[in-house]
């Protein structure tokens, strides 16, 4: 690797943490943690879902991610009814946990929409391409499908288009 290509690679992960950041910081003002935030983004696309599967989205462990749960109930943001079997919880947004995730995908927007300000309409385009490259390199299980597209709005990127689902094989 070059000096130039270095940079590169060095200004490129400097831009993703500072996003990364800037998104946390977003959360916080909502008064959420990320674990909250991607529960609650998830339960807004698919209701019902267990605690295994929030588990798989969050990277909590069972135990973490009942505790999540547990908070969330307490906090009148989920509810939680019999699972699938007799073992399984599912678990749902109540109204205000529906408004909570609606501000949760709303910051996750007004985040990286700032970002894409900066750059005219043939850019964004160039970056959405290159973004869908990236993401192509990694290696395309279903879990990490989950966890990368644990703050995705499904609304405007359905599973059977979805980059991260098509390579993953979930679509």
């Amino acid at each position: 690797m070059d000096d130039a290509e270095a940079q590169d690679v060095n200004v490129f992960a400097a831009m993703t943490v500072a996003v990364n950041d800037a998104f946390q910081a977003r959360l916080s003002r909502l008064g959420v943690s990320a674990s909250q935030a991607a529960c609650l983004a998830t339960l807004r696309a698919f209701p019902g879902d267990s605690i295994d599967q929030i588990a798989g989205v969050t990277g909590l462990t069972g135990s973490g991610t009942t505790r999540l749960v547990a908070q969330l109930v307490q906090d009148g943001l989920v509810v939680k009814s019999p699972g699938a079997d007799a073992r399984s919880v599912a678990v749902s947004l109540t109204e205000r946990g529906e408004a909570a995730a609606d501000a949760v995908l709303r910051a996750r927007h007004e985040c990286f929409g700032d970002l894409f300000q900066g750059l005219d309409v043939s850019e964004r385009r160039v970056l959405g391409r290159l973004s869908r490259r990236l993401l192509a390199t990694f290696e395309p299980t279903e879990d990490w499908a989950d966890r990368t597209c644990r703050f995705c709005d499904y609304a405007t990127c359905p599973q059977q288009s979805c980059p991260v689902a098509c390579a993953s094989g979930t679509s």
